[in-house]
């Protein structure tokens, strides 16, 4: 390891920021595209060797975690990256707090995993929920070392680093399923990818915390870190209320294909924006006194977004059927129906992602507060009447997705518009998009219904690439010059991405 920083680099100037930026997008596709591939082989190969009750458990295991996982570092990522000067003491000292919050909390959790496993409905999660509770510390200690590689747009160690702790997660638990592990190979998985994650973040970073604290630093940041702790709780809510819905109504089996449903347009969705996250912070954080440089930040981020996501997600709610059947087996029919709601209900965060982010960059947390509440007040009520009702998984991925459709709405009144961002002109090239996409996706199924007496990999191959191929030939011939200015920006971040930092 080369030796450790006293004091993190400045920020990139003005002249860099666009070169890095551009380099950083490049390598986070780079990125999220292994990282798809290995979820998606990964996720196959455990589908065959564990049960829809092993999922459940795993997927109990997870969502107790994730919310106890939100006080781990506050919000003292974006504390960091918006922070002017952040010298070796004020690190040393949020790394301190950081990580003495995950040990009590690991701690915590171990003890209270029974009580903890019962209040998802599923007691048999306690002993996987007490290994699991081992990731909290090095979770929490690497936000500092993530957080000044962010600072100084050193995305390509960030996006490295993160290739390397999942190769190592993969690795990990197909060997453990195969051995005959059951579960445990996921939970032990997880374990081993956080720290190693932390050890490659730590290593990228060139720092190590200091034995040092002073609380006066660190008291400067505690308003924003703990006002972005409760809208993370608030989002936390939003991402699992459904979970707890259909453990607690509908058993550990088919709480596993629900997530099975959640989790394959999640994993679509998430690898554009964390590539857009990555980037797009920092760019808005050095710009959040420019409202002219926001809002055309804003909008090349949403429309290169939308431009990617709307397609994939109406392609794969058309392609539910063959999708599961390819990549997880027969015995996951139950998660078809689930599946075309919830790729639609992503569809939309694509369009909501924005906002919050030019939010969190210019530290405006309570509006953002409200509307996330308010999300998570549409959602609750509508996955527990919706489970309540009917009974059934695919009754609760609608509901989810009605409520993601109010709340879109909601988030556009109230908090795009007091930051300023205008919608109107960006609205109009999001349906375009929206109605290339659906053209795409009436022959698409019309296609799957021609070819439904072929093998289930041979329509998906079919159908997929028939769609693209459609999607951006309509694109080109109807919507010619929306399309240009997005292929431009596609290619100006893979030439400029190209060069070295």
């Amino acid at each position: 390891m080369a030796t450790p920083r006293a004091v993190t680099d400045p920020p990139p100037d003005d002249a860099q920021v666009g070169r890095l930026a551009n380099q950083g997008a490049l390598w986070g596709v780079v990125a999220q595209g292994i990282h798809q591939v290995l979820s998606v082989v990964a996720t196959m190969i455990l589908a065959r060797l564990l049960t829809p009750a092993d999922f459940g458990l795993v997927t109990a295991s997870i969502t107790v975690l994730g919310f106890v996982q939100l006080a781990l570092a506050l919000g003292w990522g974006a504390a960091i990256v918006r922070r002017r000067e952040a010298d070796a003491v004020y690190l040393s000292s949020v790394f301190w707090v950081v990580t003495g919050t995950g040990t009590v909390l690991a701690a915590a959790v171990a003890a209270g995993a029974p009580a903890l496993a019962d209040l998802v409905g599923i007691s048999g999660a306690a002993p996987y929920l007490m290994v699991l509770a081992v990731s909290c510390i090095p979770g929490a200690a690497v936000v500092v070392p993530h957080s000044i590689l962010q600072r100084r747009l050193q995305l390509r160690a960030i996006q490295i680093a993160s290739i390397v702790s999942l190769v190592v997660y993969v690795v990990v638990q197909v060997t453990l399923a195969a051995l005959g592990a059951g579960a445990w190979s996921v939970i032990v998985g997880m374990v081993a990818q956080s720290v190693v994650h932390l050890v490659a973040m730590t290593v990228a970073a060139r720092w190590l915390p200091r034995p040092v604290f002073r609380w006066g630093p660190v008291a400067e940041d505690l308003r924003l870190a703990s006002g972005l702790l409760l809208n993370n709780g608030i989002t936390y809510g939003v991402r699992n209320a459904d979970y707890v819905v259909v453990g607690r109504l509908l058993g550990p089996a088919t709480l596993g294909a629900y997530y099975v449903a959640y989790v394959l347009p999640q994993i679509l969705r998430l690898r554009a924006t964390w590539v857009a996250q990555s980037v797009l912070f920092p760019v808005l954080a050095r710009s959040q006194s420019d409202p002219r440089r926001t809002q055309q930040v804003y909008d090349q981020t949403q429309l290169l977004l939308a431009w990617v996501g709307f397609p994939a997600m109406i392609g794969l709610a058309v392609l539910a059927r063959p999708v599961v059947q390819v990549f997880f087996g027969s015995q996951w029919a139950a998660a078809v129906t689930p599946l075309r709601w919830l790729a639609l209900a992503a569809l939309l965060e694509f369009v909501t992602y924005g906002p919050p982010m030019v939010a969190a960059a210019q530290a405006q947390v309570r509006p953002m507060l409200v509307t996330n509440l308010v999300r998570v007040v549409l959602l609750v009520a509508g996955v527990v009447v919706a489970g309540s009702t009917f009974r059934t998984v695919g009754a609760v991925a609608a509901a989810v997705f009605f409520a993601t459709l109010l709340w879109a709405v909601h988030q556009q009144l109230t908090l795009a518009r007091p930051l300023g961002l205008v919608f109107a002109p960006l609205l109009r090239r999001l349906c375009v998009l929206g109605l290339l996409s659906v053209a795409m996706g009436a022959a698409v199924g019309l296609l799957l219904a021609w070819v439904d007496h072929w093998p289930a990999v041979v329509q998906l191959a079919a159908c997929t690439v028939a769609g693209a191929a459609l999607y951006f030939g309509l694109g080109w011939l109807l919507a010619r010059d929306l399309t240009v200015l997005l292929a431009r920006s596609a290619l100006r971040i893979l030439r400029s991405g190209g060069r070295a930092p």
